[in-house]
């Protein structure tokens, strides 16, 4: 069995230092929900006319609430979901950390670039 032992005096690679943030650092006891979305059928959506939003629910365990402060992590958030144009048609793309705990993830859209106080989010076509 050969075992390599981490030199401290070697900078980290990316990741390398993503490992460990995850295992020992801020991103301990977190999750990462990732929401991809690659329009079919609405060319609205398909052309990079709408923002999407991820609309989370969420309840952390217990557990957690001793490691993370509650109004860091609302049990009800909404997200943008960056959209890029991957030659003719947009896909829709984000990560989410958020502490263990169980979440809802409805995704949502508006037309493209609509100021926050004036969003009417629809559920996405079938």
């Amino acid at each position: 069995m050969h075992i390599n032992l981490k030199n401290r005096a070697i900078k980290q690679i990316e990741e390398e230092k993503d490992w460990y943030e995850k295992a020992f650092g801020p991103k301990q006891n977190m999750m990462n929900i990732r929401v991809i979305f690659k329009p079919q059928v609405n060319d609205a959506l398909k052309k990079g006319k709408c923002d999407l939003y991820a609309i989370l629910k969420f309840k952390m365990f217990p557990e957690m609430e001793g490691e993370f402060n509650k109004v860091d992590f609302p049990a009800s958030a909404k997200f943008l979901i960056d959209g890029e144009d991957k030659g003719g048609s947009y896909e829709y793309e984000t990560e989410i950390d958020y502490p263990y705990g169980t979440y809802e993830l409805e995704v949502m859209y508006e037309t493209k670039g609509k100021p926050e106080e004036e969003l009417e989010l629809k559920p996405l076509p079938e």
